[in-house]
């Protein structure tokens, strides 16, 4: 009796420290989650790890570290993570395969991308998939690897330690002549260490200048700009005009919500003053370039007259304190999704911008136009290594078209983002990039995908010859073969009909015409599925 006592008493202690312990993980899952959708990833990165201690083959808490872990953009700790996770179990969650994708393409393993890219595509929903611009992404990894066979002629070099630290720094800005850059870091210092428990958790942004020294032929140590220029919040550079006496500040905080300033320099910097109505609105304004005689200002907004999340603007000064209602720039150089940078070039013609809209190599790539004939030419991609598969959205270069400063995630970098000068001595970079002309950001093609389910009583398993021909179904422009599943996909030039014919060997089972004119330049993907 007193044997089976104790056997009782220790099975009742183990089924409730059990209990407890399954108690316990799933707080600090919930925990994790809760700290990851406010984008404090290190807080969740700290839960999860209590989990994982605990429970290293547990498939949903490898899938959680590893999507921290990108998004923190340590790409090789969340591409190990992910693939564990698919091995423990490959139903973990749908967004696990849209997850290694991504990583993939941010380590640069395209194919690897590609691949899973498609299986996402496969596996969720065409709503998801079509949110996700599953098609688009597939898009960028092709445009990659051909903008990486033909790299532009340049050199780029870390600004190392003294603009640089281990904390994010970025939107430099430089002076026409060079000798004057000014841009954001998120690192504490002496007078400011306070984070944003509200946004990101990071140390508030904060302005920081640097000159150049000529003898030595690099820049002076960063320094942060006063008190008069800084706050106690968020603080971040927009630009400098060309002569280096107005600086552009972003705020945003309880007093400011998202708007432009402008601080003038007269033997010291002045309080930064909100830009009237109607640079700034209700809405989102961010970045900001002013032409050399200052007659022109080119910014980003998300006001609702927009084509997209942000569009680029410009407004003419028409008097000392006013400003022209803002134009914009049309769907030349704005696009349905994000331009979110812009700059123009001291000699007034070409602007450059950043967009997710036209064809990148992945996230948002650096643009030029050239405004000639009364219109805006067609956006050139800068092309690699300047852009890569991850984001570069912020750069300055000075008027003789020697250097080009940008902030960006290159893998040898001290932060998340560094500062980078590249020497543009080989590279015309306000003319030819030396990039061949079926490789400049067009969309002159459009995937066109689906799937062509079996009819009952066909034989499992059977792959199907899928081709695109002319309108009038005499000329053949594209032929491929579904998979197993049934899924196909090809590329075609757009703006033209097409007829789709699907074949067995016995022949032509089904056939469909379908309207690839009228896309808008940033549509890049039609979907048709067939039944037979």
């Amino acid at each position: 009796m007193r044997t089976l006592f104790i056997f009782i008493l220790c099975l009742f202690i183990s089924t409730t420290v059990i209990s407890q312990s399954g108690a316990k993980k799933i707080l600090k899952l919930t925990e994790g989650r809760q700290a990851f959708l406010k984008r404090n990833y290190w807080g969740a990165l700290d839960s999860y790890r209590q989990v994982l201690k605990e429970n290293p083959d547990g498939a949903i808490i490898n899938y959680r570290v590893g999507e921290t872990q990108y998004a923190l953009k340590h790409y090789d700790i969340a591409k190990q993570y992910l693939e564990r996770a698919l091995e423990l179990d490959d139903d973990v969650d749908v967004d696990l395969y849209l997850m290694l994708g991504k990583t993939y393409h941010r380590l640069e393993e395209l194919d690897n991308a590609k691949e899973y890219y498609r299986m996402y595509r496969e596996i969720s929903s065409d709503g998801r998939s079509n949110r996700h611009n599953v098609s688009g992404l597939i898009a960028q990894c092709d445009y990659a690897k051909q903008m990486m066979a033909s790299p532009v002629e340049v050199e780029i070099r870390n600004l190392d330690k003294e603009i640089n630290s281990r904390f994010d720094d970025y939107a430099p800005s430089v002076t026409a002549d060079g000798k004057m850059m000014v841009y954001t870091s998120r690192r504490p210092s002496e007078t400011s260490n306070a984070v944003d428990e509200n946004g990101d958790h990071k140390y508030f942004e904060d302005i920081y200048y640097s000159e150049w020294n000529e003898e030595e032929q690099n820049w002076e140590s960063g320094e942060r700009f006063s008190s008069n220029v800084n706050s106690e919040t968020h603080d971040a550079v927009l630009s400098i005009n060309g002569t280096g006496d107005r600086l552009f500040v972003y705020k945003n905080d309880s007093d400011h919500a998202g708007d432009i300033y402008v601080s003038r320099f007269t033997g010291d910097w002045s309080l930064p003053e909100k830009l009237p109505k109607p640079i700034n609105t209700s809405y989102f304004e961010s970045s900001i370039s002013m032409t050399a005689d200052g007659s022109t200002m080119y910014f980003i907004s998300e006001r609702p007259s927009g084509m997209g999340r942000g569009d680029v603007y410009m407004s003419r000064k028409t008097s000392e304190t006013n400003w022209s209602k803002p134009k914009n720039l049309g769907e030349v150089i704005n696009t349905p999704f994000d331009e979110k940078f812009v700059f123009i070039h001291p000699n007034g013609n070409t602007l450059f911008f950043a967009s997710n809209g036209h064809l990148t190599l992945g996230s948002y790539d650096i643009f030029r136009s050239e405004f000639k004939d009364g219109q805006w030419s067609d956006p050139v991609n800068l092309g690699y290594p300047i852009n890569t598969v991850n984001e570069e959205s912020t750069f300055s270069m000075t008027a003789d078209n020697k250097r080009l400063l940008i902030s960006a995630e290159y893998h040898e970098g001290l932060g998340e983002r560094d500062i980078y000068e590249i020497d543009l001595s080989n590279t015309d970079i306000l003319h030819s990039l030396n990039i061949d002309s079926d490789l400049l950001g067009k969309r002159s093609n459009v995937t066109v995908y689906g799937r062509i389910s079996i009819q009952k009583g066909q034989k499992p398993g059977a792959f199907l010859d899928v081709a695109a021909y002319d309108n009038k179904g005499e000329v053949e422009v594209f032929k491929t073969r579904t998979d197993r599943r049934g899924n196909y996909e090809m590329s075609l030039p757009r703006d033209k009909n097409y007829l789709l014919k699907v074949s067995l060997s016995a022949g032509v089972i089904k056939q469909e015409k379908f309207n690839l004119k009228n896309m808008l330049p940033s549509e890049i993907d039609y979907q048709l599925n067939l039944d037979y």
